[in-house]
This record gives structure tokens, C-alpha cells and sequence, in this order.
């Protein structure tokens, strides 16, 4: 049986999860979180040629957003709901080309976190499961009074 902590923190990522596709840019790309545990999230996204440079390949903007979301809100996962998050620095590896077509998968989780600073990491993959990227965030967290 699930203890009110339990259910309580699965309450939260389920909120979570529905509130993140109302931010603007979460929107534009089609990014979509699926929160895994603990830590852990899953940001997904369907990327398009409107989202390809003009080698035809998806901009490493984009591929930093998924890295940014998904460590982002992988420290967030342990924050309270009245809590913030802002991102302080990210490093991007591009390490292969990523294709307009299919979906592209940011598996964040975090790294290290004190009061006031969290460290997360995500890997993205394309749709044949190759790693496209890699990349550390520092957040800063903003906690609510009390």
C-alpha cells in the first residue's frame, strides 16, 4: 500500500507533467515530460524540418532546450510546488547529427543538489536509440518562503 508521502510526491509529478506543456517554448517544439521517479524524468519531442538548420539537420538549439528541460526538470522532482528553478549554466556535447522525422528522446537525471544549487545531465537519443547529444545543467533553485 502506497504511504501519503508516496502518493502525495506521485500527485505532485502527475502535476507536474500536465502544467509543463503550458509554457510557451514546451509548446512550440511539442516537448512533452513524462516524469520517471525520483530524480529521474523523460522529455520527448517530435521534431519537424521547421526545426532543422539549413543542413537539414535538427539545430543544436533545440537539442540544447531537450537538455536544459530534462535536467531542469529532473531537479525539480524534488522541489515543492511553490519552489523555482532557473538554469545558471549548461554545457552541450553535439556529438552526431539528429534528423527531422522522428522523435528524439532527453532522459534527465540529477547529478548532485544543496539548497540552493542542483547539478542534472541528459542524454538525448533519436528514434534509432543512437546518442545525439549530452549535456550538464546547473540550476539554481529559488525556494518559496517557509
Amino acid at each position: 500500500m502506497e504511504s501519503a508521502g508516496t502518493a502525495e510526491l506521485a500527485w505532485r509529478w502527475r502535476q507536474m507533467e500536465s502544467a509543463y506543456g503550458d509554457s510557451p517554448i514546451h509548446l512550440l517544439l511539442g516537448l512533452t515530460l513524462t516524469v520517471v521517479g525520483d530524480g529521474e524524468v523523460v522529455v520527448r519531442a517530435t521534431v519537424n524540418g521547421a526545426a532543422a538548420n539549413r543542413q537539414g539537420i535538427i539545430a543544436g538549439g533545440v537539442l540544447a532546450e531537450l537538455v536544459d528541460s530534462a535536467a531542469v526538470q529532473a531537479a525539480r522532482t524534488r522541489l515543492g510546488s511553490q519552489d523555482r528553478a532557473v538554469t545558471a549554466e549548461l554545457n552541450v556535447n553535439f556529438l552526431r547529427p539528429a534528423r527531422p522525422g522522428g522523435p528524439l528522446t532527453a532522459r534527465g537525471s540529477l547529478v548532485d543538489m544543496s539548497r540552493t544549487l542542483a547539478v542534472g545531465r541528459a542524454d538525448v537519443r533519436d528514434d534509432q536509440d543512437t546518442l545525439v547529444a549530452v549535456g550538464l545543467a546547473t540550476v539554481r533553485l529559488l525556494r518559496a518562503p517557509g
